[in-house]
C-alpha cells in the first residue's frame, strides 16, 4: 500500500533542526511543538533555504495536494418522491417520519440519532440538539404542520427519556444505520445509492430554504455553521442549477430580428431585403 503522507518519513528532528537553522532561533523554541505544526512551518519557509538542508524529494513530501471543493450533493423532488412512495407502499411509518425529520430540521444525522422525546418543544415548535458536531448545544425550528403532527402521532406513548429513534433491536439509532436503512429505500425507489445518504437530507434542506428566499444568515443558525463561509456553499449550488435551467431552455438563443443592415463597403444603412448599396453600388 502507497503511504498517502510519506511526510511521516521526515523526523521531527530532523524539522527542528531545519526551523532552528534557517530561523535562527535554538531546537528547544520548537522541539515541543506538534507534528503538524512543524510540518507547516517548514513548509512556509523559502524553498531556496530549505534545499540546503532537505532533498527534493523530502520537500514535496511536505507539500500536500490541495482537495479539490466539490460543491455538496442535494436530492431532486423526483428522488424524494419516490423515496417517500416505497416507505408508503411499506408502511415503514419510522423511516418516513426519520427523513422528514432530517429534511425539515437539517439536523446532521449524528444530532438526529440522540434526540430523546423530551427535547422536542411543540408549543414553540422547535427540537433542542445537545450533542452537535461543535459540542454546543443549539435549536431546529420545525416548520411544517402536516410533519408535526404525524410526529405527535408517531411519539404516541413514548416516555420523554426514550430516543426519537431506535432500531428494530429497540437500541438508538447510529448514523450507520440511519445510512444503510435511507440506501436500502433509494436502491427499493430505483436511485443511484451512490448519491444518497442521510447528510444529502441536510443539503436539501439548506438548497431548498435558499431556492424559496430565506437569508443564508437564518439557514446558517439553522444548519449550526460555525461559519458563514460554509452555509455560502449552498449559494454556489444555486447559481448552478439557475445556469442549468437557462442551458436548457435558451431563452436568449434567437437572434434579435431587424429590418436594416449595412453595407459592407460603405457602412450605409439599407433595407434588410437590399441587393445593392445605393451609395457605393456594391453588391450586398
Amino acid at each position: 500500500m502507497i503511504n498517502r503522507y510519506p511526510s511521516q518519513y521526515i523526523s521531527n528532528a530532523v524539522l527542528v533542526d531545519v526551523l532552528s537553522k534557517i530561523t535562527n532561533t535554538p531546537p528547544n523554541v520548537h522541539i515541543l511543538k506538534k507534528r503538524k505544526d512543524l510540518i507547516k512551518e517548514v513548509g512556509r519557509l523559502p524553498e531556496s533555504e530549505i534545499i540546503k538542508h532537505l532533498t527534493e524529494k523530502e520537500i514535496s513530501y511536505l507539500k500536500r495536494p490541495k482537495k479539490e471543493r466539490k460543491l455538496p450533493v442535494f436530492l431532486s423532488d423526483e428522488e424524494m418522491n419516490k423515496m417517500f412512495e416505497v416507505l408508503r407502499l411499506q408502511n415503514d411509518i419510522r423511516t418516513e417520519i426519520l427523513m422528514k425529520f432530517l429534511y425539515n430540521t437539517g439536523c446532521r444525522p449524528s444530532e438526529a440519532a440522540r434526540v430523546r422525546i423530551k427535547d422536542i418543544d411543540f408549543n414553540n415548535k422547535f427540537v433542542l440538539l445537545k450533542e452537535t458536531k461543535g459540542k454546543q448545544q443549539r435549536t431546529a425550528l420545525f416548520f411544517n404542520e402536516d410533519f408535526l403532527q404525524s410526529l405527535r402521532l408517531y411519539i404516541g406513548n413514548k416516555k420523554n427519556e426514550d430516543y426519537l429513534f431506535l432500531s428494530n433491536w429497540n437500541k438508538p439509532y447510529t448514523v450507520k444505520g440511519i445510512t444503510k436503512k435511507i440506501k436500502s429505500i433509494a436502491k427499493q425507489a430505483g436511485l443511484d445509492v451512490n448519491r444518497v445518504s442521510a447528510h444529502k437530507f441536510r443539503h436539501t434542506h439548506a438548497v431548498n430554504a435558499i431556492k424559496k428566499g430565506v437569508s443564508i444568515i437564518s439557514v446558517r443558525d439553522q444548519l449550526g455553521h460555525s461559519n458563514i463561509s460554509i452555509t455560502n456553499e449552498y449559494t454556489k449550488i444555486i447559481d448552478s442549477v439557475r445556469r442549468k435551467d437557462y442551458e436548457e431552455h435558451q431563452p436568449f438563443s434567437s437572434k434579435i430580428k431587424t429590418d436594416s443592415k449595412y453595407c459592407s463597403n460603405c457602412g450605409m444603412k439599407l433595407n434588410s431585403d437590399a441587393n445593392f448599396c445605393s451609395g457605393c453600388g456594391g453588391k450586398q
